[in-house]
């Protein structure tokens, strides 16, 4: 599995002190992929998960019977190459985009309060797929299928890692003055945990639905390099600088929803109404659960949880 992060925010690490440097630098991965949106922590949180799956890339494989020798693998691996170059521009502090082999994982925790970072994430996401699909199809191929999916998130009050050992070597040669700080930095940043998480895709049944959807494919009405739009995240009736030329009603699992391929969206025109006819987090909540009160659930979940901890 090929992990890949494409936004790093170097200016985190203008520390004075040799022990911060490494213990700045050698946190870096935990840190990063840790980071919440601002305001409250929630253990429930409500999220939009995207999952772009670069079509016909395994199929180009199993044809090279996965011989990375045969020119058509070798075709295959730079396809994927130029993927996650396409992939990095569209990457943003706002928008972190991970990639696992031939598919992407974008992520949001949506907001109570304000809908305005949906609408956000949805835009960088009809970007991003729109360029990957004109690249890739440009190149003889047949581009990705975008999958977008609201969900409940789980997140964890306890951070599970193993780190590396690269502290105590890097402080060592330090204090011998066998490196320079800006070296240790690079090193730090450089080594990897023994064992991590990526806590964006963990319990997160936004991801959770949008991969089983990609998985069905074609088989449940998810054809071609298409995007896929959950729902749940619009009013009703549906803002008119969006349109959908197909509706599909999926269930599956324990998880359902009704998702449109889009036609279009005006962003200009989405900018002139201020991108009304999103919903906020807790509005989407009561459209992907069959309880009522999904508000009242995440706040005392909330509040139990922390207050479990503070004991």
């Amino acid at each position: 599995m090929f992990v890949y992060w494409a936004d790093v925010p170097a200016e985190s690490y203008k520390l004075p002190s040799h022990r911060q440097c490494v213990a700045v630098g050698r946190n870096f991965n935990q840190h990063y992929m840790s980071k919440t949106a601002r305001g409250a922590r929630r253990t429930v949180e409500v999220s939009v998960s995207a999952w772009i799956d670069l079509l016909g890339y395994g199929s180009m494989l199993r044809e090279a019977q996965f011989d990375p020798t045969v020119e058509l693998a070798q075709k295959a691996i730079q396809r994927l190459e130029t993927f996650h170059k396409t992939a990095a521009k569209h990457a943003h502090r706002t928008f972190n985009i991970i990639a696992i082999n031939d598919g992407l994982i974008c992520h949001k925790d949506i907001s109570p309060r304000a809908s305005s970072k949906t609408a956000d994430f949805l835009k960088r996401v009809i970007n991003l797929h729109r360029d990957i699909n004109t690249v890739d199809i440009k190149d003889g191929y047949c581009g990705a299928r975008a999958i977008v999916a609201t969900g409940f998130r789980v997140r964890a009050l306890k951070r599970i890692t193993v780190e590396s050992s690269i502290k105590e070597v890097l402080l060592k040669k330090l204090e011998n003055n066998e490196i320079s700080s800006t070296e240790a930095i690079n090193m730090a940043v450089k080594s990897r945990s023994y064992f991590g998480i990526i806590p964006e895709i963990q319990a997160n049944f936004a991801f959770t639905k949008a991969y089983l959807i990609d998985s069905e494919g074609s088989n449940g009405g998810f054809a071609g390099p298409n995007c896929f739009i959950d729902l749940s995240m619009f009013n009703n009736p549906l803002p008119k600088y969006i349109t959908f030329s197909n509706y599909i009603n999926w269930n599956n699992n324990g998880l359902w929803g009704k998702f449109g391929q889009l036609k279009s969206f005006d962003f200009v025109k989405a900018g002139e109404e201020k991108d009304k006819g999103f919903l906020n987090a807790f509005e989407i909540a009561e459209n992907i659960t069959k309880s009522p009160d999904a508000e009242k659930r995440i706040r005392a979940i909330t509040k139990k949880k922390w207050s479990e901890r503070e004991r």
